[in-house]
């Protein structure tokens, strides 16, 4: 229930309440100042964790956690939205998310070993000035050589209503977190828990880049439609037989139908954004959060 109520509140509230601070910050200030404060917050949830004894400490953790998700996220979807090649926008989001992929598996292990050798408090406070680095120095970079005029993430008025796929996909979020949980019950155990991810996040990494290209010169995003039939039935297979076996079979699926869903979708929705304008990306924003936060209180009240 706590780890419902945390998610409640990073990717529901408080990621609802940081994307209006979010759509000030681009529209009046810059997008590399947004990204840059998006490290800032990170480095408040690491000094957070390094210190959660109290679990009132929770929300403050929440709290950092979705204005550094929301800071990342809506000004990498304005980029490749306003900015990317047409026919060429979703393979450039599959080797960003390919970079992605293979940070999130070689940093563990890394920070692992540098928390074994420097201790758990001098790794974290390294770690922390380091980013502070790479965000004093994103700002300085990027006012350089990507400056975006201001007038580009304004909304235009011209508005396309995708309201239903945007309120579902939150609906999917809350309920692909919750599948998290219950599969690091069923495992007990971090180890398998975390190479089951990874193994999951590695198995779609390759088809990502395969599947994004043809998603460009055929603009088939029916592939997403059946990658989401597959997993609503990966889905039942987890929640029906509550067996660690079953789950490490549903994790492994979920990296294989992964490139069927989230390549098909993000073509289709950076080509949104080049047709209607910045205001669709914030209106995705607050339908996913609002209803991934239902989501998540519907889960609050199940035994």
């Amino acid at each position: 229930s706590l780890m419902i109520f945390y998610f409640f509140l990073q990717y529901g509230l408080f990621y609802i309440i940081s994307i209006f601070f979010l759509k000030w910050i681009v529209e009046h200030r810059s997008i590399e100042l947004a990204q840059s404060l998006s490290l800032i917050f990170m480095i408040g949830q690491l000094i957070i964790l390094d210190f959660l004894k109290n679990p009132f400490l929770i929300i403050v953790l929440a709290f950092f956690g979705a204005f550094s998700e929301s800071f990342y996220w809506l000004p990498k979807h304005l980029v490749l939205g306003l900015f990317g090649q047409r026919r060429k926008v979703t393979q450039q989001w599959a080797f960003i998310e390919t970079l992605n992929v293979i940070v999130s598996i070689i940093g563990p292990v890394l920070s692992a070993f540098f928390i074994k050798v420097f201790g758990y408090h001098n790794f974290f406070f390294i770690f922390s000035i380091v980013i502070i680095l790479i965000a004093l120095g994103g700002v300085k970079f990027f006012k350089k050589y990507c400056l975006f005029p201001d007038r580009h993430f304004r909304p235009r008025k011209e508005k396309l209503d995708f309201s239903l796929l945007f309120s579902l996909e939150g609906l999917w979020n809350a309920f692909y977190a919750i599948a998290g949980i219950l599969i690091f019950i069923l495992t007990k155990d971090v180890l398998a828990f975390g190479g089951l991810t990874s193994l999951m996040a590695f198995s779609a990494v390759f088809i990502n880049l395969l599947i994004s290209k043809r998603i460009d010169q055929k603009h088939d995003y029916a592939l997403g439609s059946l990658g989401y039939l597959i997993r609503a039935n990966i889905f039942t297979l987890i929640f029906l037989a509550m067996e660690p076996k079953a789950v490490a079979l549903a994790m492994i699926l979920f990296g294989i139908t992964s490139p069927l869903v989230d390549p098909s979708f993000y073509g289709f929705f950076y080509n949104l954004v080049k047709k209607y304008g910045a205001g669709i990306v914030y209106h995705r924003a607050l339908l996913l959060s609002s209803f991934r936060t239902f989501g998540f209180l519907l889960f609050l009240f199940f035994p």
